[in-house]
């Protein structure tokens, strides 16, 4: 652990609370530059260097500056998508193939650019990462219009929105193949990012059959009577699944 790069009363600050840690975890979350309009490294490392005097074992990374829109502002005056912009969006910053006709790797590229950077102040203090976001998160209609079973519930706030969002149905083979892939991605080039954490029905999300989506209970007839907890179960699998392929354990 490279603490010798803090102050001596920060070092023996950060000895004293892993000593009471006793070996466990420490997440520290929530830093979100998500709707300044830059990220700034050296914020970010002055907030790094403050969680580590508490213990910090791992660090929230991924929250993404409000410029970065691409399909998430499709017409950049529904201030619904406002509300999922800063999230990370596991298919927004690492499209599988099969999405790239809709979300692009030229658009995704400065966003990794900045977790690749948030990860290498964390690489040298010997922290590990955790990502926050909003999954499963709503796609664009184009990608529904070509694989009609991938849409999964309406998942937006209605009082906000201009018009219908849809999430992608984790009920679906092929979604949960898009899942494995993206987080086998994270977990090849970021493999200290070894925590993921989501909303499921906010901002953009949204679980079939869940009560509490905001337009009501719903999604695809078809999974309506399976059990809640298999959809979900599932789910978390095919994401561990896609890390453990790269040999991290998520």
């Amino acid at each position: 652990m490279a603490v010798e790069v803090l102050a001596p009363d920060a070092a023996q600050r950060r000895a004293r609370a892993q000593e009471l840690l006793n070996g466990r975890s420490l997440l520290v979350g929530g830093f979100a530059q998500a709707h300044s309009s830059r990220f700034e490294p050296e914020v970010f490392e002055r907030y790094v260097m403050l969680a580590m005097e508490f213990g910090a074992t791992h660090i929230g990374v991924g929250w993404l500056p409000f410029q970065y829109g691409t399909w998430y502002l499709p017409d950049n005056s529904d201030p619904y998508t406002s509300w999922s912009n800063g999230s990370l969006g596991l298919f927004r910053v690492f499209p599988p193939e099969a999405l790239q006709p809709w979300i692009s790797r030229e658009s995704a590229q400065p966003l990794q650019q900045i977790i690749e950077t948030q990860i290498g102040i964390l690489r040298k203090y010997g922290l590990k990462g955790k990502v926050s976001g909003c999954e499963p998160m709503w796609l664009p209609e184009a990608v529904y219009e070509a694989h009609p079973h991938w849409r999964g519930p309406q998942c937006e706030l209605t009082r906000i929105a201009r018009r219908p969002y849809f999430a992608p149905s984790i009920d679906e083979p092929e979604v949960l193949e898009l899942y494995r892939e993206a987080v086998g991605e994270i977990a090849r080039r970021f493999p200290e990012i070894d925590y993921l954490g989501f909303l499921g029905n906010d901002s953009g999300a949204g679980i079939s059959w869940s009560p509490c989506l905001y337009p009501g209970m719903n999604g695809p007839t078809k999974w309506r009577m399976r059990d809640p907890g298999e959809r979900i179960a599932n789910w978390l699998n095919a994401m561990q699944e896609g890390a453990a392929a790269e040999g991290v354990e998520m």
